[in-house]
């Protein structure tokens, strides 16, 4: 009974001692946080016409602001390909987008070439991730 009562009184000081300490540490954490500032990769512009030069790591955002039509940027392997998804709803495939505060983006779902480089990527808050093999689920272009 003894190593019982030891045990429950080990597991409720450990729970006290941790619930302070973390406590303690988020609030220098969130401090600590909201003085840095991730600075995305990809940002966006807003253009009424295809722009004639695509500027590495911007994604263009074509058509007046509620009608948009189109996204524009250059393929981020280095192929230098201009990559164009479609984001009208009643077209497929078709492609949504959010723009941040911060100028990023995050386009959804992934983009996937079936030809030339086949590069494979999301875009999440102007971050860029890489992905693997193709899965024919996917929209692609």
């Amino acid at each position: 009974m003894k190593k019982i009562w030891n045990y429950i009184w080990t597991w409720v000081s450990n729970l006290f001692n941790n619930k302070k300490r973390s406590a303690h540490k988020s609030n220098r954490e969130v401090d600590i946080e909201k003085s840095v500032q991730v600075i995305p990769e990809y940002t966006f512009k807003r253009v009424d016409d295809e722009p004639e030069l695509i500027e590495k790591n911007v994604i263009y955002i074509v058509g007046q602001k509620g009608f948009e039509w189109v996204l524009i940027m250059e393929c981020p392997c280095g192929c230098k390909d201009q990559i164009m998804l479609n984001t009208l709803k009643d077209a497929k495939p078709s492609w949504r987008y959010s723009c941040y505060k911060n100028g990023a983006i995050t386009i959804a779902p992934s983009v996937h070439r079936k030809v030339k480089c086949k590069s494979h990527y999301t875009i999440t808050k102007g971050q860029l991730q890489w992905w693997g093999e193709w899965e024919d689920h996917e929209l692609t272009i």
